[in-house]
């Protein structure tokens, strides 16, 4: 585990990763540590000795990926799991990438701000959160790219990525807003993160690996508690007993036809053709159901 953990009242609480079964375990914010004294000041640089310094693509480092990667360089010579949990794209929305800030002030046509707090524009228009969105892509990337360019010691003439499954999601849909800041619209869905409704509930959702074909589209309705069974069945690994999962195995969806919803079966053998979502604290108070 590399990133963002938080199961229970606050970051710290129990369960920690290594509670719960994770070998490995590394929770620095990295460059998502709120700037000081603001988001429009502590800007990174090229000095290698700062806390925060620019790569040489552009980019200002970034601990969470790096303890990714040096697990992955740790444990390429066996099967292994890694679960990245980005602090990217989460509040509070800032950037100490100047350059990132100004390119999308000049993609948006706006002047660099004088006031640090809060932003009003309205749509998908805060440059913070612009800047986030691309730094999330481009440390995603170094992760692949680690893949792309390892050997596989255990399977000679191929690289890691040849033999490794990746699972590209969000935990709930962007947040929208709040205390004065216009992060993003999640539009056409209706509203965002704490609602269950489309725009909280419905996520990016990217997988690749072995025997799944590329540059497919789905609308087949899945969830966050599928990836579970799915890994248990990808690794050969017998269901723990004793356990009810509720997610469903994907293995042959992806495997066979991705857009053919028949082939998540529940327990009954039939397909699944309902999902309901119950959120009965925070502001939100709602339960939703989604059929066919």
């Amino acid at each position: 585990h590399s990133g963002k953990w938080h199961i229970a009242i606050n970051h710290h609480a129990f369960p920690q990763p290594a509670d719960v079964g994770f070998d490995y375990t590394r929770s620095d914010r990295g460059k998502t540590k709120p700037a000081k004294p603001n988001r429009l000041g502590g800007f990174s640089t090229t000095d290698p000795s700062a806390p925060f310094p620019i790569d040489e693509n552009g980019f200002v480092f970034h601990q969470p990926t790096e303890d990714a990667l040096n697990f992955m360089r740790q444990e390429k010579n066996n099967p292994f799991f890694l679960y990245y949990a980005e602090w990217l794209v989460h509040a509070p929305i800032h950037t100490r990438n100047k350059r990132l800030l100004e390119k999308y002030l000049d993609k948006l046509g706006i002047d660099f701000p004088t006031k640090a707090e809060g932003w009003t524009m309205e749509g998908q228009n805060n440059p913070f959160y612009c800047a986030m969105v691309e730094a999330l892509d481009y440390h995603v990337g170094q992760i692949v790219n680690y893949l792309k360019e390892t050997d596989d010691p255990r399977w000679p003439g191929h690289k890691l990525i040849d033999n490794t499954y990746i699972i590209f999601t969000s935990d709930n849909g962007g947040m929208e807003g709040g205390k004065g800041e216009i992060i993003t619209d999640n539009y056409p869905l209706d509203r965002g993160k704490i609602s269950a409704m489309e725009g909280g509930t419905r996520v990016p959702l990217l997988i690749s690996g072995p025997n799944i074909e590329k540059g497919i589209q789905s609308d087949v309705m899945v969830n966050g508690l599928d990836f579970y069974p799915t890994i248990l069945s990808w690794t050969k690994t017998p269901s723990p007993k004793g356990k009810n999962l509720d997610g469903l195995d994907l293995s042959t969806l992806l495997k066979k036809d991705p857009t053919n919803y028949q082939l998540v079966k529940n327990k009954e053998g039939k397909p699944r053709e309902a999902m309901m979502w119950h959120f009965p604290n925070s502001v939100a108070l709602e339960s939703t159901i989604r059929v066919g």
